[in-house]
C-alpha cells in the first residue's frame, strides 16, 4: 500500500498543469458520492459497502487492463498473435471467479459529472473523508489511484511476459512464476479504467482478487437488491476500523456537501447527524454551489 503522499503525488496522468497538480498535492480530502440510503448506512451503522467491481459503471471493468496489456504484447511480438491471444484467454479462464471489491472515492469535492454519475443523478450527497486517517484504518484493504489506459504501468507487465511463454519454447520463468504475473496483473486490473474516466480523479478502496468460497481476511460477501440489480458486497467497518485504531468517526469524516438537486433540508440533516452524536459533522455541512440544474 502507498503512502499517504506518495497516493496523493502519483496522480501525475490526471492532471493538466502544474498549477491544478499542485492544488491536488495539497488536498488531504476524498470525496464518496453516493445516494442518502448509503448515507445512512455509513453514518448510522459504520457500514461503507466495497461492490464487485463486476458490477460497477465501467463495463470491461477487470477486463479492460487485461486487454490493454494483452495488445501491447501484442504490438510488441506481432507474429505471435494468435498464440497471445490463446495465452490471455485461457489465463482469463483461471482466473474469472476471483473478484475484486472496491469502493469508489474521487479528489473532486463538488464536481457535476460526479454528481451526475455517483451522486443520485445529483440529488444525493458527497461525503468528505480524511485521506490519512483513512489509510490508518484500511488495511487489510488496499488503497490505490485508479490507473487508465495510457499509464505507464501497463509497459511494465508487457516486459514481465517474455516471447518464449507464446512461442511454447523453453523459459527460465516457472509455472508458478508466470502464474503470479498473471495473479499481479489480474490483482491491477481492480485499480484501472478506461481513459475514458480520465476526468473522475478516483482513488479506490479495494480488496485483492478473492474467490465466493473463500473471503479471508475481508469478511462475509452480502447482497442487496436496487431497483435494475442484485449488488454483491463486503462490509469495511468504519466503526469497529476507527475504534480499533483510537480514532473518532469524526476524525474520518470531515464534511458533507449535499447534492445540486437534493431537496433534502439542510437543518433536518444536521438534526440527523447531532442525534447520532456526530455535532462535529453537523457543523460541516452544506449545500453544493454547483450549477447542475
Amino acid at each position: 500500500m502507498e503512502k499517504f503522499e506518495q497516493i496523493v503525488q502519483n496522480n501525475n496522468e490526471m492532471k493538466n498543469s502544474k498549477s491544478e497538480m499542485s492544488t491536488i498535492k495539497e488536498r488531504k480530502v476524498i470525496w464518496h458520492y453516493t445516494n442518502f440510503k448509503a448515507f445512512c448506512n455509513i453514518l448510522g451503522q459504520g457500514h461503507l459497502w466495497l461492490c464487485n467491481t463486476k458490477g460497477m459503471n465501467d463495463k470491461n471493468e477487470m477486463l479492460a487492463f487485461i486487454y490493454q496489456v494483452e495488445k501491447l504484447i501484442k504490438a510488441r511480438h506481432p507474429s505471435f498473435s494468435k498464440l497471445i491471444h490463446a495465452f490471455f484467454k485461457k489465463e482469463i479462464a483461471r482466473h474469472q471467479h476471483k473478484s475484486i471489491y472496491g469502493s469508489s472515492f474521487s479528489y473532486l469535492a463538488n464536481d457535476a459529472a460526479q454528481w451526475e454519475r455517483y451522486g443520485y443523478a445529483g440529488k444525493g450527497v458527497s461525503i468528505g473523508f480524511d485521506l490519512e486517517n483513512l489509510l490508518k484504518i484500511s488495511s487489510p484493504f488496499m488503497i490505490e489511484n485508479v490507473s487508465y489506459s495510457r499509464d505507464y504501468r501497463n509497459r511494465d507487465f508487457e516486459k514481465l511476459l517474455p516471447e518464449e511463454i507464446f512461442t511454447g519454447a523453453g523459459t527460465y520463468l516457472s509455472k508458478e512464476k508466470i502464474d503470479r504475473i498473471f495473479g499481479l496483473l489480474w490483482a491491477t486490473s481492480g485499480a484501472y479504467k478506461d481513459y475514458s474516466f480520465k476526468s473522475e480523479m478516483e482513488i479506490r478502496l479495494m480488496t485483492t482478487p478473492i474467490s465466493a468460497t473463500d473471503t479471508t481476511p475481508y469478511g462475509d460477501i452480502h447482497y442487496d437488491a436496487a431497483f435494475d440489480k442484485i449488488r454483491e458486497y463486503i462490509i469495511f467497518d468504519i466503526k469497529k476500523l476507527c475504534a480499533e485504531h483510537n480514532l473518532n468517526i469524526q476524525d474520518l469524516i470531515t464534511e458533507v456537501i449535499i447534492g445540486p438537486k437534493s431537496t433534502q433540508n439542510i437543518i433536518i440533516l444536521q438534526n440527523f447527524l447531532t442525534e447520532l452524536g456526530y455535532s462535529r459533522i453537523a457543523k460541516c455541512v452544506h449545500v453544493s454551489d454547483c450549477p447542475l440544474r
